[in-house]
């Protein structure tokens, strides 16, 4: 099992510019441990992310890192143009050497789209057409689309995705039903769910994908993602990571609470850090009980990726490093033995 990295950049309190130039930082720290990949959400309108071009944040983080590979959790497809999406992909490809990973999803937020003019009732509808013209945009020379709700002339890819076919592309899945869907399009697939919820997800992945004749070998990744506090002591990671929620929890909830709508966050996380880390949902404690933990989650959500959070709230620049290091140094070499989960 691989260990990768989930940012949201939320806003922690301090300017905005330092803020970045402290997560700049730690993607450099991220690539010299040897994390798998550094993902960066999309968020629009709301503190939950202060980055809300990720695109635009994700060209400097190739610039500072060698190794690690970047991309978005997710890109939120009915928000962009088609022709501007499969362009900025192509540059961020060769920009970063060949290292992007492409998330998609359709927007969570029924607030966060319409900002921009979108009803959320068609973003089903739309993302589905969206990927398709994606796809097509990155493998054809040129993109010809006529849909019901993009209208692409002839347009020249002038520029190939330096990974070909594609850059290794994501999706956000919360349905057992759409993993023949995924498997077909041969995406990595990530959930936010309860580990319980997510391995009847898992398991029709890799049975659909056996179904479609294709091989082991290249069975795309399954993971989850997962807010974590690692420390010398269980009391002192506690102690950072309750702290931590507070912020973080409040910008998780901005955007509902300020349209008056029910945060989806409050049932999911519980009033304090300590109660979502009882639900199993996220961990803060020591490096052996981070081993275990993260075992037992590859075990009930039959996953073989962990993109982890653990710059999140107010957590400082020194508290996340800390939490890095201890997972690349204690935790990662031997998750790595572990074999993938079974089909």
């Amino acid at each position: 099992m691989q260990l990768g990295i989930m940012d949201h950049i939320d806003a922690n309190g301090r300017p905005v510019g330092e803020q970045y130039e402290e997560r700049l930082r730690l993607t450099e720290l991220y690539d010299r441990l040897g994390f798998r990949a550094y993902h960066l959400a999309e968020h629009h309108g709301t503190p939950l992310g202060v980055a809300p071009s990720p695109n635009l944040f994700l060209s400097a983080v190739a610039q500072r890192t060698e190794r690690l590979r970047i991309g978005t959790f997710v890109n939120t497809l009915p928000l962009y143009h088609p022709v501007r999406l499969v362009e900025e992909i192509v540059m961020l490809d060769h920009l970063s050497g060949g290292r992007l990973e492409v998330g998609m999803g359709r927007g969570i937020s029924p607030v966060e789209v319409g900002y921009y003019g979108i009803d959320h009732d068609t973003t089903r509808a739309r993302f589905t057409e969206f990927v398709e013209i994606l796809h097509q945009g990155l493998t054809q020379p040129v993109l010809d689309h006529h849909g019901e709700y993009y209208d692409v002339d002839s347009v020249p890819m002038v520029v190939a995705p330096v990974q070909r076919p594609t850059p290794p592309l994501w999706y956000g899945i919360a349905d057992p039903e759409k993993a023949a869907w995924a498997a077909g399009l041969g995406l990595n697939v990530a959930a936010l769910l309860d580990a319980r919820l997510v391995r009847p997800i898992t398991d029709r992945f890799r049975a659909e994908w056996a179904a479609q004749g294709k091989p082991d070998a290249e069975l795309p990744l399954t993971a989850i993602t997962r807010n974590m506090v690692v420390a010398p002591t269980r009391d002192e990671a506690m102690r950072i990571a309750n702290r931590a929620f507070v912020p973080w929890r409040a910008n998780t909830d901005h955007t509902w609470h300020h349209a008056g709508l029910p945060s989806p966050f409050e049932k999911r996380t519980g009033r304090d850090f300590t109660e979502w880390h009882d639900k199993g949902g996220a961990f803060a404690g020591t490096p052996d009980e981070a081993l275990a933990y993260l075992r037992q989650q590859q075990e009930l959500a039959g996953i073989d990726y962990v993109a982890v959070d653990l710059a999140f709230g107010d957590t400082s620049y020194a508290e996340s490093a800390q939490t890095a290091e201890l997972l690349a140094k204690e935790v990662a070499p031997a998750l790595a033995d572990l074999p993938r989960p079974a089909r």
